[in-house]
């Protein structure tokens, strides 16, 4: 991982005497959710689950029958082709090498417990981005949810302080007063 990675670049740092690359290794983890495009990823993530949610919603019943499509498709050929070839590979690279490349079985962990699937993701991004009102507002919104209230109170802070006249504001704390009360 790259957490690991970086740990062992600052021993290999502190080692060589070469503190500008660990200033500049700590800066970039800093700046590391920020900016446009790891806004989108979870603007994105955050529309899914909400599709996710509407269309599965948390039935048991529907997760059910998603596991035995799963299984269904484990039947076919296609499957069992890739499976041979999957066995066959000996490549340890877990991209070249996916043990689910269709994605079933993210799909059915996502079905089963969506919140804890993108925690991390959006607790994360949400508040290195303070200045985008859209991205705040649907943080909020899933922070509520997952019942974080610690979470959804930045998020409205961040509302307030960076976009206190821009219209989805207004929404955003009649939610987060909704929730609070």
């Amino acid at each position: 991982m790259m957490a690991d990675d970086c740990d062992e670049f600052q021993h290999f740092c502190h080692r060589k005497g070469m503190l500008n690359h660990f200033s500049q290794m700590l800066e970039f983890q800093n700046n590391l959710y920020k900016g446009k495009w790891p806004e989108r990823c979870c603007l994105n993530t955050l529309r899914v689950l909400s599709k996710l949610d509407k269309t599965v919603g948390g039935s048991q019943e529907k997760i059910e029958e998603i596991k035995k499509e799963f299984e269904e498709h484990k039947q076919t050929e296609d499957y069992k082709k890739w499976e041979k070839e999957h066995e066959a590979n000996e490549d340890v690279d877990i991209v070249r090498n996916d043990p689910d490349p269709d994605g079933w079985k993210n799909f059915i962990k996502t079905c089963e417990n969506p919140i804890d699937v993108t925690l991390d993701l959006v607790s994360k991004v949400g508040p290195a981005n303070p200045q985008s009102a859209d991205l705040q507002v649907k943080c909020l919104k899933f922070f509520i949810k997952a019942d974080k209230g610690d979470l959804a109170l930045q998020m409205a802070q961040n509302l307030i302080k960076h976009q206190p006249t821009h219209p989805k504001t207004v929404r955003g704390m009649q939610m987060f007063s909704e929730y609070a009360t």
